[in-house]
């Protein structure tokens, strides 16, 4: 709507139904990752209320009757500092946002040191006024050993106080943890990575990606139509199945 503001989850991959099947009213296939947000950009999230929502209304309420309420941002099961599948299946990268019972949540599984963003100081009451320092405990200025993190995005969108520890937040955790596992279980493939490509391959790899306007594209002639993955998810020690269920964190760095 014109001169409105649209505050919910977007990915990327919804533009494609969003515009394609939201504007164009071109049929696509269900299976798309993407999720069409043309009638809530058109005319407002309904909440579950089933009522057009008012400038007073809750956010958080809204929020669940939007389109998307959750978004994977990655799961990684190889290890880039040995080029091979982690030893142990529950040390693989993960994150995803999500809402739960209203509010919006980020959870961050085995990243320690990115530089990312800010190191939470997870003892630190003085960070944030309000109802998540009220909860934090220990000495002021006190940095953990973190390598998981659990951030409300609502109360702290710069994600400065980790709450993976905190009492209060641990069904949260748990509920996080589950739907990442439904991704791991129900959805992810065997990667197709492949080692750094050198010599004339690379020359010819960069070529390519040049020529597809910089996104990167299959580079070695016709694309196959059956690749084999060299590290198979049958690969890991979890043998396919979720290995962060029970995950603990925090401990293996």
């Amino acid at each position: 709507r014109y001169g409105s503001l649209y505050s919910s989850l977007f990915h990327v991959s919804d533009w494609v139904p969003t515009l394609c099947r939201g504007v164009a009213r071109v049929p696509l296939p269900d299976d798309l990752d993407g999720v069409d947000q043309w009638d809530s950009l058109s005319h407002g999230i309904v909440t579950t209320r089933s009522d057009v929502p008012s400038a007073e209304e809750d956010q958080s309420e809204l929020m669940l009757g939007a389109p998307r309420t959750e978004i994977l941002h990655n799961i990684d099961y190889i290890n880039s500092k040995t080029d091979d599948v982690f030893s142990h299946a529950s040390h693989s990268v993960a994150a995803l946002s999500a809402f739960i019972d209203g509010t919006l949540y980020k959870i961050i599984l085995n990243e320690a040191d990115s530089g990312m963003w800010y190191y939470p100081y997870s003892a630190d009451a003085g960070v944030l006024e309000g109802a998540i320092s009220s909860m934090l405990e220990g000495e002021p200025g006190q940095k953990m050993n973190e390598s998981s993190y659990i951030f409300n995005l609502d109360d702290d969108p710069f994600e400065m106080v980790n709450l993976w520890e905190r009492t209060p937040f641990q069904e949260v955790k748990t509920k996080l943890i589950a739907k990442i596992c439904g991704y791991w279980e129900n959805k992810m493939v065997d990667s197709l990575w492949v080692a750094d490509v050198t010599g004339s391959e690379h020359s010819t790899m960069v070529a390519a990606y040049e020529a597809n306007d910089n996104y990167i594209t299959w580079w070695k002639g016709d694309v196959p139509t059956n690749l084999t993955s060299s590290f198979p998810i049958s690969s890991l020690d979890s043998k396919g199945e979720c290995p962060f269920y029970g995950f603990k964190g925090n401990t293996w760095q």
